[in-house]
């Protein structure tokens, strides 16, 4: 009679960083965990992030989501022609390689708790989706400038989340979430320069702001894992085996850590999941 008065155990949420094709690593975190029998809660997600989030957070298994990879046709996500180096290819060519896979769906219509995150460029601020059409709220989490356009989308101007919060650890404990387990694909690159070229500068300080709004997400989290993709780039889709393999054997790594936060808050795992 007394289990009543027991406390649950907490909600563990994943937290899915950006880094677009270098989101092959988020898989093979994946495999990891469904190979220890651990599941998450709630799960939150930028960028590639998201989109390897939501797919997790419907019921997608691992396996699914690397067999769906292989359908997309990367270079429908490409500028092409003589202005392709001064042009932005329209943000809704990331909608018609997620609704094959994904579906018409709304986020809240997912198995798990989800939020995706982008920014707003009317308001500077984030824009957090936990509610409405889930690819459309992926394509604004994904429309990273000046690669895409922003989304135009319910009134807002919407583009990648990873200028303001590329871990967005803090919004999956917005959603519930007790225990944080987050990704970070970031690569250890200084975002220093001496140039004094616009290009430079510019691509300089948006490294720094990106540097910056990362610290974010170590800070709410409890364990953030960081495969070492140095010499992966996020627009380049050379390399998706190895990167899955890097982020599999990296989180296998981290596992003991992993087992240990877990156990410490009665969290129960175990067994194969797929």
């Amino acid at each position: 009679m007394w289990n009543i008065f027991r406390k649950a155990p907490p909600k563990i949420g994943l937290t899915l960083g950006s880094g677009g094709a270098k989101g092959m690593a988020h898989l093979g975190a994946l495999k990891a965990f469904a190979e220890e029998g651990i599941t998450f809660d709630v799960v939150t997600g930028t960028s590639i992030g998201s989109i390897v989030g939501a797919a997790y957070a419907m019921g997608m298994s691992w396996e699914e989501s690397l067999q769906a990879v292989k359908t997309v046709n990367f270079s429908s996500l490409k500028k092409k022609g003589l202005l392709a180096s001064i042009t932005m290819t329209d943000s809704e060519a990331i909608e018609r390689a997620l609704l094959p896979i994904l579906g018409k769906r709304d986020i809240s219509s997912l198995n798990k708790p989800f939020a995706a995150v982008a920014v707003d460029l009317l308001t500077g601020e984030e824009a957090v989706f936990t509610q409405g059409n889930l690819v459309k709220a992926l394509t604004a989490s994904s429309a990273m400038v000046p690669a895409f356009s922003p989304l135009v989308w319910e009134g807002k101007h919407l583009v990648d989340g990873a200028y303001l919060n590329p871990i967005p650890a803090d919004v999956a404990r917005a959603l519930g979430a007790e225990v944080v387990v987050s990704i970070d694909l970031s690569t250890p690159k200084s975002a220093a320069t001496d140039s004094l070229q616009m290009v430079g500068v510019m691509l300089s300080t948006i490294k720094i702001a990106m540097k910056n709004a990362r610290y974010k997400g170590y800070q709410n989290s409890d364990i953030v894992i960081h495969p070492d993709l140095t010499g992966y780039a996020a627009s380049k889709f050379e390399g998706l085996d190895e990167m899955f393999t890097i982020g599999y054997e990296e989180t296998k790594k981290r596992m003991p850590e992993i087992k240990s936060l877990l156990k410490r808050h009665r969290v129960k795992f175990g067994g194969k999941h797929g």
